[in-house]
């Protein structure tokens, strides 16, 4: 076992991923990487290339479903490298947007906040 592998272990450990899951991401570059995508929740772009930006919930080599945020080719056999969450990250993740909004940026201390129309997007 790797010191990698076994920090990773603990860390996930916290986040409610079984050692069974963690292992499944340690494989060699032989391996072949199944996946299935049993929901599409949105795209968040699409490339002039037609590749297209999503938010799915994915099973990797036959785990448990993540949501998975990666670039997808127009018929979904090639993808970018990209991230997945189990439902406890996301739920965190979400937590943090809704506290802190979509403001990009930390204002230094004693900065006016910046007002929401000035956000760049």
């Amino acid at each position: 076992m790797t010191a990698e592998y076994a920090k990773d272990l603990a860390g996930i450990a916290d986040a409610g991923a079984s050692a069974a899951e963690t292992r499944m991401n340690y494989r060699t570059d032989n391996d072949e990487v199944l996946f299935d995508i049993q929901e599409t929740i949105g795209i968040l772009r699409k490339s002039n290339t037609g590749w297209t930006r999503e938010l799915n919930v994915v099973s990797w080599n036959g785990g448990t479903p993540r949501f998975d945020i990666r670039d997808w080719d127009p018929m979904h056999e090639k993808m970018s490298r990209g991230i997945t969450f189990t439902k406890a990250e996301a739920d965190q993740i979400c937590k943090w947007f809704s506290v802190r909004g979509t403001q990009l940026g930390r204002p230094a201390d004693g900065a006016p906040e910046v007002p929401a129309d000035d956000v760049p997007f």
